[in-house]
């Protein structure tokens, strides 16, 4: 069985597919799935990502979330999709997150990051 998880997720890999899901905690449902293929053009039709204000991956993050804006639901996200511009987009759009944002991500304030020295000091789990 992990071969073929293993083999089927080469062949994604190397053919450009991306298969995202969204689905609920408690249930285990499927919500929404986006599959995504590479089809080589680079063209996108959101005016917004061409100006740099939002990341495609935030752009994926917002559709995907686009059936919970207004639930005010909490969505538990990867810290390769965790950004503070994605987070406040969501808020913007009533939906909660919760993720770990990577301290060399666009936009994440100086105030908020630990020196190394508070790293070493304190035990994992309490900061």
């Amino acid at each position: 069985m992990y071969t073929k998880t293993m083999l089927s997720s080469l062949l994604l890999f190397l053919y450009c597919i991306r298969i995202y899901n969204i689905c609920c905690a408690y249930t285990n449902l499927g919500l929404k799935i986006h599959i995504h293929t590479k089809d080589g053009s680079g063209n996108d039709d959101n005016p917004d990502i061409e100006e740099g204000m939002i990341s495609k991956l935030d752009h994926l993050v917002l559709g995907m979330c686009s059936s919970l804006n207004g639930t005010f639901s909490t969505v538990n996200m990867d810290n390769y999709y965790t950004s503070t511009t994605c987070a406040a987009n969501l808020h913007r759009n009533g939906v909660l997150c919760q993720g770990t944002i990577r301290s060399s991500r666009k936009f994440v304030p100086k105030s908020i990051l630990f020196s190394s020295s508070e790293t070493r000091i304190a035990k994992r789990g309490t900061l």
